[in-house]
């Protein structure tokens, strides 16, 4: 019987990341992705939606998604998935979903901003939860500039929690509290 449900979730992962090169976003929306696979009923929210490119590969990869950003991007929200048009201090107090497995804060490139999604993550993060964090290894002093990776990084240096960073630019920081 063992081998029967390994054959099963096999063919789900396989099905679920198997995509035309379309489909397929940038380096790191492949990480969630795999990470989103490994939670059995992911919830997952994204703060900072922009095109919707994270989402649509992520988001097949979950069972509830949740959409977070200030300009009106809910047409580029998957079928399904929850969009609030709103700055992310306000979702954070207003989310009444379930406790996310997967938190991707893409949203506020300033220092401040970025720390305040990240400790609000946190509190709304379930138990053995990710938060990842992206633009947090700029490369060079070019690129830590507020429309690349900005000050994000400045938070990666003060996470104590166990985490991981790919350092290849933009960067993207897995943490788990």
């Amino acid at each position: 019987m063992t081998g029967v449900i390994e054959a099963l979730r096999r063919r789900r992962w396989l099905a679920k990341i198997r995509r035309s090169g379309e489909a397929r976003g940038p380096w790191y929306t492949e990480v969630l992705a795999g990470i989103a696979l490994s939670y059995p009923d992911c919830c997952y929210v994204e703060i900072g939606v922009e095109h919707g490119v994270s989402m649509t590969v992520v988001a097949p990869c979950c069972r509830e998604v949740h959409g977070c950003d200030i300009e009106d991007r809910a047409q580029a929200m998957p079928a399904g998935a929850r969009f609030w048009h709103m700055p992310s201090d306000e979702f954070f107090a207003r989310y009444d979903g379930s406790p996310p497995s997967l938190i991707f804060i893409d949203g506020g490139h300033s220092y401040e901003q970025a720390k305040r999604d990240y400790e609000n993550a946190l509190r709304i993060l379930a138990p053995g939860g990710i938060i990842a964090l992206h633009d947090t290894w700029p490369g060079e002093q070019a690129n830590a500039r507020g429309d690349l990776c900005g000050e994000v990084w400045r938070l990666e240096r003060e996470i104590t929690s166990e985490k991981f960073t790919f350092a290849v630019f933009p960067g993207l920081t897995l943490v788990r509290p």
